[in-house]
């Protein structure tokens, strides 16, 4: 975990802010194509067809990291996101805290206009350790509003499993909503 804060902390010191024009710059239309995004998410809402959880009952927060190349006209981005899951709290007798695994997610994200502060993004998450390796699909949509030191986001998003290794769960057998925020920098370029 000490690692990943370091990491994140020098990334996020190399980043531009989207809210600091640089000299003699107009600011947010000079910046590169790269954008870095650090976020904290955490699940719920789960149901399965056994068995439904909530926040209440388990409490999971999972830290990320998300490079994406913004397209020319700055309504679509490539995304590349990893995350490693922890969970702190369950009242199902799991021993806590306890590491949930390692997800990587490709994936695009839509904003329809740079006046409205509306996302939408779709996302192949993978669940690659511990085992089973599963694929899912992630839809979300979100808000995000301009800070001094980057764009702060608020994202809700629908996670469905689709294909996985054994003891995996079925296509669509299970529904997870997930709430993330966190902020998005503007990388040199």
């Amino acid at each position: 975990m000490t690692r990943l804060a370091l990491a994140l902390l020098l990334l996020s010191s190399l980043a531009h802010a989207e809210g600091e024009p640089e000299a003699g710059e107009a600011g947010e239309a000079h910046h590169g194509p790269w954008e870095m995004r650090v976020s904290l998410e955490s699940p719920i809402y789960a149901h399965a067809s056994d068995a439904s959880t909530n926040i209440t009952k388990e409490f999971e927060l999972e830290p990320g990291v998300m490079i994406s190349y913004v397209l020319e006209e700055h309504h679509m981005s490539l995304d590349l996101e990893i995350g490693e899951g922890f969970l702190l709290h369950s009242s199902e007798g799991a021993d806590t805290p306890a590491r949930t695994g390692t997800v990587i997610r490709p994936g695009v994200a839509y904003s329809p206009s740079r006046e409205l502060p509306i996302f939408v993004t779709a996302l192949l998450p993978v669940h690659i350790e511990p085992s089973p390796v599963l694929l899912s699909l992630r839809l979300g949509a979100g808000i995000d509003f301009h800070t001094a030191i980057g764009k702060w986001f608020v994202e809700a998003d629908l996670d469905l499993p689709l294909a996985g290794g054994t003891g995996a769960p079925d296509a669509f057998s299970e529904q997870e909503l997930v709430l993330a925020t966190g902020l998005l920098f503007h990388l040199p370029g």
